[in-house]
């Protein structure tokens, strides 16, 4: 699923609007709404370099111009230092799907499987995509390894994270504050027209799972951990992959 999350951002043509939309936003700036923002949009100013550009002859109160003339700036200074605290706190949290393009160098696809859906079940597998490698942790072997790789990332993206897996880590690794950006695909992907399960998604997409991994569901992960768990070493092998899914 991880390598999936990669695929979905980068492949779809709806989603290419992610990229560099930072700097086409200005609601990160105090006392600027949507409605000032549309103003500007409607009005060719699209982007940052566009305000700048066109200073002089933007139709707003010299303040409001002033104030978004300055985070500008601020924010452009915060780009070059890869500080992305500083969006996270002038951005709602619907909002920072805008940070991928800015911060995707240090930014993880994350996914795990489980027991179950309940409070005592356990994490049997975590998988880690950084856009080049996927790390895998298994219960039993290096799972409490995934805090000290956690740390490496400003950035964090999931499917429904914000129900399940983020909760679900927290819960067994409460030293865990997953103070990331955080961004859930579920419902980034919503907005733009596109629900369902991730399995839905991907078929809209035209997104295929890797052989062996088409057709299995979330319970199909706990039936092959019982089956490792038995002594079926191919039973993990098959998790494993079911867990990164696509190549």
């Amino acid at each position: 699923m991880i390598n999936g999350f990669f695929l979905i951002i980068n492949i779809k043509n709806e989603l290419k609007l992610i990229y560099n939309m930072l700097k086409h936003t200005f609601i990160h700036t105090k006392g600027i709404g949507a409605g000032t923002e549309r103003k500007l949009w409607h009005n060719g100013i699209r982007d940052w370099e566009n305000f700048l550009e066109n200073l002089n002859e933007i139709n707003l109160a010299n303040k409001k111009k002033g104030n978004i003339k300055d985070e500008i700036e601020s924010s452009l200074v915060e780009i070059d230092n890869k500080n992305c605290n500083y969006f996270k706190c002038k951005l709602q949290n619907n909002e920072h799907w805008r940070l991928y393009s800015e911060f995707k160098d240090s930014c993880a696809f994350l996914d795990i499987e489980t027991t179950g859906l309940w409070h005592h079940d356990k994490i049997t597998v975590v998988g880690i995509y950084d856009g080049k490698e996927t790390k895998t942790y298994i219960y039993g072997k290096n799972l409490d390894e995934i805090n000290d790789e956690l740390k490496k990332y400003k950035m964090i993206v999931t499917f429904n994270g914000t129900c399940f897996d983020l909760p679900f880590i927290q819960r067994r690794f409460p030293e865990i504050n997953f103070n990331q950006i955080h961004i859930d695909l579920r419902y980034f992907l919503k907005r733009l027209g596109l629900s369902g399960g991730l399995k839905v998604i991907e078929d809209e997409m035209g997104i295929q799972r890797s052989e062996g991994t088409a057709g299995l569901s979330g319970w199909d992960a706990v039936r092959l951990w019982k089956k490792y768990e038995r002594g079926d070493k191919d039973a993990l092998e098959t998790l494993i992959k079911y867990n990164r899914r696509f190549p």
